[in-house]
């Protein structure tokens, strides 16, 4: 067998090289030092190894795309949070070790795409948009599984730590594989559902498709749902069918939400957000606070700020969120509890904002990713790398 053969792209445009692995071309995004690193072309079979290297430590993000997109709509973000990284780890001296950040095309999308009204949802006039948009997700959960089983194996660096972040459709499959896979330290569902499997069934009522049609689809989407296997993605319990040390004690989860999202509304969230906030140890984003009137940051009785500015303005300007808000238990929060939960996590929901990534969403992904980046324990060997 052949081995995995890379391409290198123009490291010019934004340090990002190919991959060809598992069958997916795989975007790299990171430092030119990093990407430099990586073979311009498969070296023959039998050629030796310098053993005596040893490779270079990274943390690596996996970003997902949205329905209808492939992996060059999230050049922008990725070169994004690439230079985020890369600035911090030169704040740090080097004492951080480096991020990269990978992008692939789902299942039938980009350059995978077989038939791209497969893609489109009930309302656009698929019929069969339940079964075609979970079978995408199937199998991009073992897409991910696979990059994450073979990028260590072909790449010229050691993986320290995995996250996984993905938008829209991408988000939906964060938040399974974050319930599925031990490996992922890090998670950033945006504007994403992580109760997808009531989401299904109430757009297939909707639009009046017929349960025999929807049954496997459903009843293997509440096997999986994220809100259902909460444990799991909070990192307090073992991912099915793994071991009972690979449950996290440390598990962060970044959760970015529209307030007139009509694709993946807040109401349909709040299950999988109220079932995090029981679980995990609640941080605030200040930058996202300070958007709003002191007067309503304040808060009360123990509220969190975030989580009271964010829910007053969803009642204030969009009603159709109220019920969901009134869900999302803002006074009922314990402060004393909260700091004593494990992991970290994060909501922000944005007042009249829809399903779309925006520039103030894009900014708490790069703050979240410093946050994280940053919590891990200093590398001192690799000061002076960079």
């Amino acid at each position: 067998m052949s081995a995995p053969l890379p391409h290198k792209d123009s490291l010019s445009d934004g340090a990002c090289t190919t991959l060809y692995l598992a069958g997916l071309q795989l975007d790299v995004y990171g430092p030119p030092a990093v990407l430099n690193e990586f073979p311009r072309k498969a070296a023959p079979v039998g050629t030796p190894t310098n053993a005596t290297v040893e490779a270079r430590k990274v943390d690596v993000l996996v970003m997902l795309h949205g329905r209808e997109r492939d992996r060059a709509s999230l050049r922008g973000v990725c070169q994004q949070l690439t230079a985020a990284g890369t600035n911090l780890v030169a704040e740090a001296s080097g004492c951080i070790v480096p991020l990269l950040v990978l992008a692939f095309d789902l299942p039938n999308h980009g350059e995978r795409t077989l038939d791209a009204q497969r893609n489109l949802s009930w309302g656009q006039g698929n019929p069969n948009h339940g079964v075609d948009m979970w079978g995408c997700i199937v199998r991009a959960l073992g897409d991910l599984r696979a990059v994450m089983d073979l990028f260590p194996a072909v790449a010229p660096v050691q993986v320290r730590r995995w996250a996984v972040g993905g938008i829209s459709l991408g988000g939906h499959i964060t938040s399974i594989a974050l319930a599925e896979d031990p490996r992922i330290q890090m998670g950033m569902v945006l504007i994403g559902c992580g109760h997808l499997h009531q989401r299904l069934a109430d757009l297939a009522a909707v639009h009046r498709v017929p349960a025999e049609k929807m049954a496997v689809v459903l009843a293997d989407a509440r096997r999986r749902d994220a809100t259902l296997n909460a444990d799991c993605v909070a990192g307090l319990a073992a991912a099915p069918g793994a071991s009972a040390a690979h449950a996290l004690e440390d598990r962060w989860v970044l959760v970015l939400h529209g307030a007139k999202d009509n694709s993946v509304t807040l109401a349909s969230n709040t299950p999988f957000i109220n079932a995090l906030r029981e679980r995990m140890r609640e941080t605030l984003d200040s930058d996202h606070c300070a958007a709003f009137p002191d007067s309503v940051a304040a808060g009360g009785s123990g509220v969190s700020p975030v989580r009271a500015v964010c829910n007053a303005a969803v009642v204030e300007q969009d009603a159709g969120a109220t019920a969901a808000a009134a869900h999302l238990n803002v006074a009922a929060r314990d402060a004393e509890a909260n700091a004593h939960r494990p992991g970290h996590l994060r909501v922000n929901v944005y007042p009249g904002v829809g399903h779309v990534v925006n520039r103030d969403m894009r900014d708490a992904m790069v703050r979240w990713l410093r946050e994280w980046m940053r919590a891990a324990p200093a590398d001192s060997e690799l000061a002076g790398k960079l």
